[in-house]
């Protein structure tokens, strides 16, 4: 699954030529660096709009105050790390830590890393959308969904 990140204008339908997508994970951790926090449910956080220029000061703070993005290491979560999640990833990843306390093996689950500069990268492309949708004048907006 992925998020979407794109200009609308609501009154004419159209979409702006510049878009981009971050998978669901990431994209949660590029709307954290913009400050966007609509709910504390995935569904909630990612799928919202703003204007362009609101957008692009999120986007030129979140640059100015964060530091370079080192990236992430790909990692292995065992049932015991799992039991330490509340919300849709603990009841998915309940049963590994159920499993693991009764002494079977279980499985485990890899979760991809994030290469050095992800975030960097996502933010020079949000400026770039935000740009062009301010270029595009009245009615536009950004959109993630």
């Amino acid at each position: 699954m992925s998020v979407s990140f794109y200009g609308y204008n609501k009154t004419t339908q159209a979409f702006s030529s510049e878009e981009f997508n971050c998978s669901n994970l990431n994209a949660s951790g590029l709307l954290d660096l913009l400050g966007i926090q609509v709910g504390e449910a995935f569904e909630e956080r990612c799928c919202g709009s703003m204007s362009a220029e609101d957008f692009l000061g999120r986007v030129l703070i979140a640059q100015a105050i964060n530091p370079a993005d080192e990236g992430l290491p790909t990692y292995k979560m065992t049932g015991a790390e799992a039991g330490n999640h509340s919300g849709l990833l603990g009841s998915l990843l309940g049963g590994l830590a159920q499993a693991e306390a009764e002494g079977e093996a279980g499985p485990s689950i890899w979760f991809g890393g994030r290469s050095a500069g992800y975030y960097d990268e996502r933010l020079a492309w949000s400026r770039e959308l935000a740009d062009e949708v301010i270029s595009l004048g009245e009615g536009w907006s950004i959109c993630w969904a």
